[in-house]
């Protein structure tokens, strides 16, 4: 797992860290949605389904 770089205090961030978190930001953004998605979809609230072919 890879967690975007932390600015110290009195301290700004390089600008190749800024486009790094950018993107690890971006990704997670994805990710989260995608997450989020899956959670939602009333399929797997079930415990039990009965077998396709009956």
């Amino acid at each position: 797992m890879t967690t975007p770089t932390q600015g110290r205090p009195g301290l700004r961030l390089l600008r190749e860290q800024k486009t790094n978190n950018r993107v690890l930001n971006r990704l997670r953004l994805v990710v989260e949605r995608v997450i989020v998605q899956v959670k939602t979809w009333r399929i797997f609230h079930t415990g039990f389904r009965r077998p396709l072919g009956l």
